[in-house]
């Protein structure tokens, strides 16, 4: 019998609705020195030929998980959560070569990782926050139900599911589009005078 993935409940923290415990758990980890965008876009990819692109030419989507930057070096990291169970599975592997791919088409200075619970450690103070996360999982699950009716009858995605910046964040002064042209260029947009 295969070992169930205790990390794939959804949790909330810091206003985001993420997928897994371990989604959150690197969230914490890193929210002292990176900025990060959750689920910053969509790569769209057919599995069985690399070389089509593009949502009109692609049946397959994959939204890595987070697009984070290093505050002491500006360095930008697209990556991917998966348990150590799922760390080598084909569908891993595939994702990482269409996420490389589109790095390398689109001519950013990203480096591509994937993580697993293996490969970093939560802070010490940041235990009681993790807790606090996962008792989160009831709410959140009433709010993707909730989610799931009001898509069925708009035509606009929900509230809860299009948060993906962080309320608490080091760069607080900069509009949401602001702070994700920062995340993929890693500048800060001068606002002209009015």
């Amino acid at each position: 019998m295969a070992k169930r993935n205790t990390f794939s409940k959804s949790v909330e923290y810091n206003g985001i609705i993420f997928d897994s415990i371990l989604e959150c758990k690197y969230a914490l980890s890193i929210e002292d020195t990176y900025e990060y965008y959750y689920h910053p876009f969509t790569i769209w990819y057919d599995k069985k030929d690399p070389s089509k692109l593009g949502k009109q030419n692609c049946s397959n989507q994959y939204q890595p998980d987070f697009l984070v930057r290093r505050l002491s070096d500006n360095k930008c990291f697209l990556v991917e959560i998966k348990s150590s169970i799922d760390f080598n599975h084909i569908d891993t592997l595939t994702k990482t070569d269409r996420a490389e791919k589109y790095i390398e088409d689109h001519q950013r200075d990203w480096e591509y990782k994937v993580y697993s619970e293996n490969d970093f450690d939560l802070p010490t103070g940041k235990f009681d926050k993790l807790e606090k996360a996962k008792k989160t999982r009831t709410t959140v699950a009433r709010k993707n139900k909730s989610s799931r009716m009001n898509s069925k009858f708009s035509k606009h995605n929900s509230y809860y599911k299009s948060i993906k910046i962080p309320m608490n964040r080091h760069h607080k002064h900069l509009s949401d589009a602001d702070y994700l042209h920062y995340i993929k260029t890693g500048i800060v947009r001068d606002k002209a005078p009015h």
